[in-house]
């Protein structure tokens, strides 16, 4: 009797591409566990959606990204609260493509508790495979050992430069998204070339740090990242790909 052991995934920045959800769903087994690494709901086409069914599946682990944090400041705006900032959240949080999700909030009822919600999605998360690899997760990236907090796991690419302590955490990879792999690489490397039609999980840092944000909302693919094989399954978002063939 073989007994198979649930598999644990990440994903990143899926922003509101349905398709791709659905995709990872299909793959899923019923123990099976999947590390959304945050920014769900806006700038595609299923913005609202999206975020609702990550949020809503068990078997999704839903971290905070920045667009969370952009759409809980911009409703409580909408609730009546002062900001005391040099831009306005709801401003903000529209030019980044949070528009669309806002009139499908109300569309939906305009549930209020989604500011809640939101707000409660916690920032981290760990995983250890059989190899013996712990997996550091967040959104935007960070250099373990540094302990960052709050907005720096949201919103910062400091890390990108920042060494990694390889006699202290020869067995730790950070993997994150927040950054498109295209972005990443020009500020790195001037030498490498990207390929926006394939899909990859972006190893940089002497092989520490891994960027799975394939910029999904303007590309149609991205990749769902096996934690316990350590390989990337590229997913293209099957309705992206019919609008653009009869473009």
């Amino acid at each position: 009797m073989v007994i198979k052991m649930a598999k644990h995934y990440a994903i990143a920045d899926i922003h509101g591409m349905y398709n791709i959800y659905e995709q990872v769903c299909e793959i899923l087994k019923p123990d099976d566990i999947v590390y959304f690494l945050g920014d769900a709901a806006d700038r595609g086409y299923a913005c609202f959606k999206t975020m609702k069914a990550i949020y809503n599946n068990p078997q999704w682990f839903y971290l905070k990204g920045n667009h969370e944090d952009m759409m809980i400041h911009a409703l409580r705006q909408h609730l009546g609260e002062e900001f005391d900032a040099y831009y306005s959240p709801m401003e903000l949080w529209f030019s980044n493509g949070g528009n669309k999700t806002f009139y499908e909030w109300l569309e939906d009822g305009a549930d209020l508790a989604w500011a809640t919600h939101l707000n409660k999605l916690p920032l981290q998360a760990e995983y250890t495979n059989k190899q013996g690899i712990t997996f550091h997760m967040s959104h935007a990236g960070f250099t373990v050992g540094t302990f960052p907090w709050g907005d720096d796991l949201l919103w910062s690419r400091a890390h990108f430069y920042e060494k990694w302590n390889e006699e202290k955490y020869p067995n730790d990879i950070c993997i994150h998204g927040h950054t498109p792999i295209e972005y990443l690489i020009r500020k790195i490397s001037y030498k490498e070339e990207y390929n926006s039609t394939k899909p990859q999980a972006k190893i940089y840092c002497n092989g520490h740090k891994i960027d799975i944000d394939n910029g999904v909302f303007y590309t149609g693919a991205t990749v769902l990242y096996d934690l316990d094989e350590m390989i990337a399954i590229p997913i293209y978002d099957k309705n992206f790909m019919k609008k653009k063939e009869e473009e």
